[in-house]
């Protein structure tokens, strides 16, 4: 892969300002990624200047005063990178020639210089401790120990006739209220110039001496003023002036002591380094004669500004910034930013929704002798726009149909977007932009979602209307079951629906048997003799769109022959009845109390006070031998360890058949006699077994059977006594509601005879229905 030339990159060079005749010399430096070779040339270089091998020096003489913009290009022989700078010559302030003599004058134009010279010629250079420029052409002082040291030259120890003048923007009245303009001496000899915080007044001070003061409120904060004292030894007067004009005179009857031995310093107080001055300093001027007020004026005029202070400037994006430059000189604007004018001294700009950023304009004025500038930073504040949700629209979705759609926003600031929704359907997700949702059965209406992007300030929103349509949801037919009746028997049944959408439902029934009804939803049928078969039902429902059917097979059975030994048949079969049909033919009909249907045709007891009450009919009075069967699925062996199966008579007549917790066996007993029991652990727990006993009264033998094979035999030389009185339960102890059985029943079966075992194994594989319709040999 071939590489790929990257440009040089030139090092900063910041714009300056500099008087004429003064050396400025700096090195102009670049680095190249690729490490290739980098030659420095120069653009639209000053006459006089010179650059060689980086290195930029140049003298700017009195004619080229004013902006001067040139470029240095940084090379690698094929891409280049370009530095403007704007040097800004300024003409040396030297005094006029009128007012004199001049001893010191110090301007602050240097831009970062440590040192300042005196233009009065006497050599008096200044050095700056701590004092800092603000990029202005003034020194700025920090009001704790910021000071310009000016030397101690003969010319400037001042004993008689003198003038003291400076521009000063203070931000305090300084340190205690005192803060030093020009101080020379100590605390016996010399003098200073002051500010005075506790009456806004300037104040000369002969040290040792006497202390003289202005006008009271003369010295404004934080704006730029000229100020001079003048002191007369012939008079024996000291004259102050602000901006020019006069502020006050006072006494004064002595002149400085000498103070030869002591540097003058600007900005602090000398001798003890306090007093300090707390802000702006410039242009400080000294005269050995006291100047007139015309003359005092003069300096005003030749002021430290051909313009008063613009000062930085801050506008918004699209907003128009206008800045009127008061000046009666010609004044330039460089660099003007894009889309900025400069006519007639005034500024105008309205920068775009993509300048947000910081500016440097160097407003410039010169009268021809003198020129003076003023660089202002222009901040122009990002304006947020807020983002654009792409358009959506609404949509419309069937139930049980997916939708979903992107979610997409621009922002032209380029912000990094947050995208939201609210008030999402209950189903439906919206994660990466992305909405998502399969509306379910019941859901069709109109949804309103708001989807929201935001950049953190500004945000943008749609709201979109979802119409999920209705779809129809057939109707349902409750379960009803396959049927199982006898001929001469009666089976009835309502057939129900449901309809999710709440639609009005029409149930009908296809191939009715013949002498069968289907009326208000309630099917009817007594078999005929001679109809035993299986005969198929369709029943169903609709709600004129849909429909739903269940087809139900009804087995008829072959009326049963009476002399099978029955004595009772209970087929729990009627899913949801309060009785059950004694199928044995005896018409012992079974009442339910408390147990419940479990939808699985059985009867569930809750092993507390659930059971059924078969009656006491003269067919389930036995005394001799008898057999008891039943289908069980115990989930305990019920209350206290023995719960019934099926239970007649009292404490002392009658009989039962029970689980036996202790041993797992099956147990019968004969009340008021004796209690036999099957084999132990023949019971189980939690699943479907058959369980019979049998009690031969001519071999007083009792058989016990399980799943129709043997599970022990048991002595028994009584029979039960007479209950004719009380009836048979199934689940419970009768006579006493206790003993209760704790689990599921069905196909409970009592005989008058003792069954074989070949009999009880047919009716554990074949069913109560079977060995009615066919007997019990």
């Amino acid at each position: 892969m071939s590489s790929v030339n990257s440009p040089p990159v030139m090092a900063p060079v910041n714009n300056m300002t500099v008087t004429e005749n003064t050396l400025v010399s700096f090195s102009v430096n670049a680095s190249d990624p690729d490490g290739d070779s980098v030659t420095i040339t120069g653009d639209n270089l000053p006459a006089g200047s010179d650059l060689t091998d980086g290195a930029f020096s140049w003298t700017p003489a009195a004619d080229q005063i004013g902006d001067n913009i040139m470029s240095f290009i940084a090379s690698d022989g094929q891409l280049e990178d370009i530095e403007t700078v704007t040097i800004t010559v300024t003409a040396k302030d030297v005094p006029q020639p009128e007012i004199g003599p001049l001893v010191g004058a110090w301007k602050f134009d240097v831009g970062n210089a440590g040192s300042v010279e005196d233009l009065s010629g006497n050599g008096s250079t200044a050095t700056i401790n701590g004092a800092t420029w603000t990029g202005q052409n003034e020194l700025n002082f920090d009001g704790l120990n910021d000071y310009v040291n000016c030397g101690n030259s003969a010319a400037l120890n001042l004993t008689s006739n003198l003038t003291i003048s400076a521009w000063i923007n203070p931000r305090t009245f300084g340190q205690a209220n005192y803060a030093r303009i020009v101080d020379k001496g100590t605390s016996s000899t010399g003098f200073s110039l002051l500010i005075d915080g506790n009456s806004g007044v300037l104040k000369y001070a002969v040290y040792g001496k006497a202390i003289t003061a202005s006008n009271p409120n003369v010295i404004d904060l934080n704006v730029w003023q000229h100020v001079a004292a003048t002191y007369n030894d012939s008079a024996d007067l000291v004259s102050f002036y602000v901006n020019g004009q006069p502020a006050g005179t006072a006494v004064c009857t002595t002149g400085p002591l000498d103070s030869s031995a002591n540097p003058l310093y600007i900005g602090i107080r000398s001798y003890d380094k306090n007093r300090a001055f707390d802000g702006l300093i410039d242009d400080v001027r000294m005269f050995n004669k006291a100047l007139t007020g015309a003359e005092i004026a003069g300096l005003y005029d030749n002021h430290k500004t051909l313009f008063d202070p613009i000062g930085n400037r801050t506008v918004n994006e699209n907003e128009t910034l206008t800045i009127n430059v008061a000046a009666s000189v010609t004044v330039t604007a460089q660099p003007l930013p894009t889309g900025a004018t400069f006519v007639g001294n005034t500024f105008a700009w309205t920068p775009t929704s993509d300048q947000a950023g910081t500016y440097i304009v160097t407003f410039t004025a010169t009268d021809g002798a003198a020129s003076d500038s003023e660089t202002v930073t222009i901040t122009v504040n990002n304006v947020n726009r807020p983002p654009v949700v792409a358009p959506i629209g609404n949509m419309t979705v069937d139930e049980e149909q997916a939708v979903s759609f992107d979610v997409t926003a621009t922002d032209a600031d380029g912000d990094t977007l947050t995208l939201s929704a609210a008030d999402l359907p209950q189903g439906a997700s919206f994660a990466n932009g992305t909405f998502a949702w399969t509306p379910a059965d019941g859901q069709a209406g109109a949804y309103t979602v708001t989807f929201t992007a935001t950049d953190g300030a500004a945000s943008d929103s749609e709201t979109v209307t979802i119409t999920v349509n209705n779809v129809n949801r057939p109707p349902v037919v409750d379960p009803i079951g396959n049927k199982v009746v006898d001929e001469g028997q009666a089976v009835s049944f309502d057939v129900t629906a449901t309809d999710a959408d709440g639609d009005t439902l029409t149930l009908s029934a296809a191939n009715l048997p013949q002498g069968a009804s289907f009326t208000n939803a309630t099917f009817a049928w007594t078999p005929a003799d001679g109809q035993a078969g299986t005969y198929t039902v369709i029943f169903t429902a609709t709600d004129a769109t849909a429909s739903d059917s269940e087809t139900v097979t009804i087995t008829v059975n072959a009326k049963a022959n009476t002399d099978n030994g029955f004595a009772g048949a209970w087929r729990f079969n009627v899913n949801g009845a309060a009785s059950t049909e004694d199928i044995s033919g005896n018409g012992s009909t079974a009442t339910i109390h408390g147990a419940t249907w479990n939808g699985r045709d059985e009867l569930s007891f809750d092993g507390t006070n659930d059971y059924v009450n078969c009656g006491n009919s003269g067919d389930l009075n036995l005394t001799s031998s008898l057999t008891i069967s039943a289908w069980i699925n115990p989930r305990s062996f019920g209350q206290r360890n023995f719960g019934r199966i099926v239970d007649k008579g009292t404490s002392s007549t009658g009989f039962s058949l029970l689980v036996d917790g202790k041993s797992a066996a099956l147990k019968y007993a004969v009340y008021g006699k004796a209690i036999v029991k099957s084999n132990p652990n023949v019971i189980d727990l939690n699943m479907w077994q058959h369980v019979a006993a049998t009690y031969n009264e001519s071999a007083e033998l009792v058989s016990f059977y399980v799943n129709g094979q043997p599970a022990g035999t048991a002595v028994c030389t009584t029979n039960p006594l007479d209950s004719s009185a009380n009836p048979l339960f199934i689940g419970i102890r009768g006579y006493d509601q206790s003993r209760a059985f704790d689990g599921i029943i069905d196909d409970v079966c009592t005989f008058s005879k003792a069954l074989t075992g070949d009999e009880i194994a047919a009716l554990h594989s074949t069913g109560v229905e079977v060995a009615i319709a066919y007997s019990v040999k």
